[in-house]
């Protein structure tokens, strides 16, 4: 189950990747919007791995 949320949340990283690849030119602004937006995703994954034990 661990691994599985591990590999879900690398495919939102792989997602904003392909996006930002695809686009013509990407500006910084696009950039800084999934950046951001990657960013929260991980604090968040961060607060809720804290609250499991590691066996």
């Amino acid at each position: 189950q661990r691994v599985e949320y591990l590999i879900d949340l690398t495919k939102l990283f792989a997602a904003a990747t392909a996006v930002i690849r695809t686009t013509k030119g990407p500006t910084i602004y696009l950039v800084l919007i999934y950046y951001n937006k990657l960013f929260d995703i991980l604090e968040e994954a961060i607060k809720r791995l804290k609250n499991k034990r590691i066996p």
